[in-house]
């Protein structure tokens, strides 16, 4: 028998859209949860990626020395702060739906809007951490080109696929109570294979072809090496990794809107 929670509306944008309000509310609710009680409050989405900044800094800098590069501090922003941002907002929304089983079985809404509140949450803090980001590139004096345009279509293009990503992750969580420790430990995987701390160059030039064309499907590669280009060395993004990873978020964009048709209607009971 089936609970007053589990009929609700469908999961397509148009529902979303009428249900905006609660997602407005949802995001806010889970921004200010976040940091309640807490002395730094915001002060904490900066002080990860300082952390790893100085980490990576110390160690490739005394210990590995095996990268050379000007700008590296923004280098190493470039990709610390977009990983983050998946890591965290699919580490967070994954168990979404878990966590808020008791609205869920009660209240008939878009089941979708609890993972897209969680990552638009993240995306504020994302949009702290680019403003580092912006400081770092003004102290060490990066120059701005016209190719910095090409910035926001690059970030929204993450904001698609994490959203996509994160959305798919917490419906088969509702049906494989496993989902959340695979994407624990995908998220260790899928951080040695981003160009977080080393370029993409390393890989495309000393990896087989057929390797490399794996390697790319990765849409972080994508974001980071196309970022990189735009910012640090002022040319447009790379070409084939950009569309790779408008291809893989497209594909998971479709994957995530039918796997949310068939589990979202049904999801309560299985809370």
């Amino acid at each position: 028998m089936r609970t007053l929670g589990s009929i609700g509306p469908r999961e397509t944008p148009a529902d979303l859209w009428r249900w905006r309000w609660a997602l407005s509310n949802l995001l806010w609710a889970d921004f200010c949860a976040r940091y309640r009680n807490m002395s730094l409050g915001v002060a904490w989405s900066l002080l990860n990626p300082l952390v790893l900044l100085g980490m990576f800094a110390f160690v490739f800098t005394y210990a590995v020395q095996g990268i050379h590069r000007p700008y590296f501090p923004v280098f190493l922003l470039l990709g610390v702060v977009p990983y983050n941002f998946f890591s965290l907002s699919l580490s967070a929304a994954t168990p979404s739906l878990q966590y808020n089983a008791a609205i869920v079985k009660r209240v008939p809404f878009p089941r979708t809007l609890l993972p897209l509140a969680t990552v638009l949450s993240q995306a504020l803090h994302f949009g702290v951490q680019l403003l580092l980001l912006g400081v770092f590139a003004a102290i060490g004096r990066v120059p701005i080109t016209r190719q910095w345009l090409w910035l926001p279509a690059i970030l929204a293009l993450e904001l698609v696929w994490v959203a996509a990503a994160a959305t798919l992750a917490c419906m088969l969580n509702v049906r494989l109570r496993d989902m959340r420790y695979l994407v624990e430990s995908g998220l260790v995987v899928v951080f040695w294979l981003t160009p977080v701390f080393y370029p993409a160059d390393a890989v495309r030039l000393r990896a087989p072809a057929w390797l490399w064309r794996l390697y790319s499907l990765n849409p972080l590669v994508g974001v980071i090496d196309s970022a990189r280009a735009v910012m640090l060395a002022h040319q447009p993004p790379h070409g084939p990794t950009l569309a790779s990873a408008v291809g893989v978020t497209a594909l998971t964009l479709a994957l995530a809107a039918w796997t949310a048709r068939r589990i979202a209607p049904t999801c309560a009971d299985y809370l």
